[in-house]
Formats: structure tokens, sequence, C-alpha cells
């Protein structure tokens, strides 16, 4: 998802800043990187460890 967010931002960014056509360009680029950043903080979370207590069977 990450990679999917990141052109949108930047193209927000590049719309907003250099080339100055999207006056409020920084408003969408924030929105959308910090759903990327959202992603990427997720993608690195360490999986849980295994469940090694399975309940026995009677």
């Amino acid at each position: 998802m990450w990679a999917i967010t990141a052109p949108w931002s930047m193209g927000y960014l590049v719309a907003w800043w250099p080339l100055g056509e999207y006056e409020r360009g920084w408003i969408p680029a924030a929105i959308f990187g910090a759903f990327g950043l959202v992603c990427l903080v997720v993608i690195g979370w360490d999986e849980p460890p295994a469940r090694t207590d399975l309940p026995r069977e009677s």
C-alpha cells in the first residue's frame, strides 16, 4: 500500500512546492504520506510467537 501512496504524495508535493500549480498541495501530500507511513510501520512489526500451549483433549 505504501508503494501506491508514495507517488501520490510526491506528485502533490511537487505540484505544490517547485511548480506552484496547486497552492494547497501540501495537504493531500501530508495525508497520503501519513497513510504510507502507517503502512510502513505495520509492515515492520514482528510476527507474534507461535502458540505452544494448546489445550489437551480429555
